[in-house]
């Protein structure tokens, strides 16, 4: 993650806090009677400009603490993974949006 989802400040993200979870997936086909186990690590950062608290996920739980830029963004969404709007809208959109 290069800009805070928030203030759009490049100044940086702070690692604060990770949990790991575990979750049961049930297949979508109902005579398939197994439960399918997934393991996950969420990562909670803090924007050094704005102080807002941004949630991302590790949907295999293999990043490290020191990596969790890495993960998926969770909350907030942004205009990026609106994948509906074309790409060199949404580009322009975020540079600008930078400005």
């Amino acid at each position: 993650m290069e800009y805070c989802p928030y203030c759009n400040s490049d100044k940086g993200i702070e690692f604060r806090y990770l949990s790991d979870y575990r979750d049961e997936c049930f297949s979508s086909n109902l005579t398939d009677p197994y439960i399918y186990e997934h393991n996950g690590r969420m990562f909670v950062s803090e924007c050094i400009s704005c102080g807002r608290l941004i949630l991302s996920d590790d949907y295999g739980g293999q990043l490290a603490p020191e990596l969790f830029d890495k993960a998926e963004t969770v909350y907030p969404k942004s205009l990026s993974s609106n994948f509906s709007i074309p790409h060199e809208v949404r580009v322009t959109y975020e540079s600008a949006k930078r400005i």
